[in-house]
């Protein structure tokens, strides 16, 4: 073959090059450098994100789109629209003279009340009452419509549906 002394050139080359990654691995590893004077340890909590603050005591399972600005202060429930959507509990819903009304009950209400559609709540209001078709199941319940205020600026008002028993 004419062309043997490339195949030399290239174990050779093979060879030599083998050798010194042989000889780079055996060099030892830099010492680490001697760490400067160190200060008191400081606490490092919410390092990573300048806005974050903790709250004390928060249920870490409440879910935080939901939140009301004002939920530290004492609220003193009266009616339904004193109430969050969060507390509301419907009871049933009924038709008469064509428009659908739901009885619902909350923590803090002495007895059950009647709301309507455009009916206010502490975080939200009424947009919808009466049948509903479930997107996931197909299934036809009589349901309420919410609509809730957020914290969220992208989302600024969920939809939540409550619903009765199957009708």
């Amino acid at each position: 073959m004419r062309y043997r002394w490339i195949y030399r050139v290239l174990i050779a080359g093979l060879l030599v090059g083998g050798i010194g990654w042989a000889q780079q691995a055996q060099k030892p590893p830099p010492s680490p450098p001697t760490p400067a004077p160190s200060t008191p340890p400081t606490e490092t909590i919410g390092v990573h994100d300048p806005n974050f603050h903790y709250e004390e005591g928060r249920d870490p399972f409440e879910n935080l789109t939901l939140r009301v600005k004002d939920k530290s202060q004492r609220r003193e429930i009266r009616s339904v629209a004193d109430l969050l959507v969060e507390e509301v509990a419907v009871m049933g819903i009924f038709q008469r003279e064509g428009k659908y009304f739901a009885l619902v009950r909350g923590s803090g209400l002495k007895r059950s009340e009647t709301i309507t559609v455009g009916q206010k709540l502490y975080n939200g209001e009424v947009i919808e009452i009466g049948p509903y078709t479930d997107e996931n199941t197909g299934e036809r319940k009589l349901c309420v419509v919410f609509r809730v205020q957020t914290d969220d600026p992208i989302r600024p008002f969920i939809r939540q549906v409550k619903c009765t028993a199957t009708s």
